[in-house]
């Protein structure tokens, strides 16, 4: 099925608050430490008065990776550049300290009970860097669970799946948690097809604005099976992009339907 093409990310409704080489994304990850400053009064609105394709893709970048407008002095720093090394700037603003930061603490909100403490902040700071990072994140938080089963199948199927899950399922699942674990089960349903087909779905509408067809929907589906971690996507629909750029409607978890107020 061919992507149908939404409007243009420039005139898409605004949700509120909401490789090169590895010595090269270092430095950048360097540059971007020290132009990190607070961003000029009124920014918030820059994004969209914007002309230049590669102002208008680093502010959009900024607002999906660091909830925020870049500085003047980020904005001139990546500018220059832009296109070439477009998949640098995304990987160092992904990755970068600021951004894990936020990413931690919207799953612990998306996935957890509590907040994420100072703890909890230090340790996985860098665990979720390594392989399947974000996935033991998403799975043990889901599987700290205190309740119920039935309560602990809700979580996990409302925010994995965007569902609730049927009498079946439940019966299912409900046995494999006690036979292994609340996080094991979690894990499992994080790699269903169901679950990785709806994130590669709604990452495509909230990163690009389309609908992603079916020949694409199921090869990032499987690339995320094979070790892909949503964050990498969201980089990989970005650069793929370029200049056009999903800001406010970017998700920092795997999403299971649009972001709010970017629904059409």
């Amino acid at each position: 099925m061919t992507p149908t093409v939404r409007p243009s990310h420039r005139g898409r409704p605004r949700a509120g608050t909401r490789a090169r080489s590895l010595t090269a994304l270092a430095l950048a990850l360097v540059g971007l430490a020290s132009l990190a400053v607070s961003s000029p009064a009124g920014a918030a609105d820059a994004c969209a008065d914007l002309g230049d394709d590669r102002a208008y893709f680093v502010c959009q970048s900024y607002r999906s990776f660091l909830d925020r407008t870049p500085a003047f002095a980020e904005t001139d720093y990546w500018e220059g550049q832009l296109p070439a090394r477009k998949t640098v700037m995304l990987a160092a603003l992904a990755r970068s300290t600021e951004s894990r930061d936020l990413v931690i603490a919207a799953y612990y909100d998306t996935y957890g009970q509590t907040p994420v403490g100072p703890a909890g902040l230090a340790y996985w700071r860098g665990e979720v860097l390594e392989p399947n990072g974000f996935r033991r994140l998403e799975a043990g938080l889901l599987g700290s669970y205190v309740g119920m089963i039935d309560g602990f199948l809700s979580k996990a199927f409302g925010t994995v799946l965007g569902r609730s899950p049927s009498e079946a399922e439940s019966s299912y699942w409900g046995t494999r948690v006690v036979a292994t674990s609340r996080t094991l089960v979690a894990a499992d349903l994080i790699y269903t097809l169901e679950a990785r087909r709806k994130t590669v779905v709604w990452t495509y509408y909230d990163e690009q604005f389309v609908d992603v067809g079916a020949a694409s929907r199921d090869y990032w589906a499987e690339r995320l099976r094979m070790g892909l971690s949503y964050l990498d996507l969201r980089i990989a629909l970005k650069t793929s992009v370029y200049p056009e750029s999903s800001g406010v409607c970017s998700s920092f978890t795997p999403p299971v339907t649009a972001s709010p107020g970017c629904e059409t």
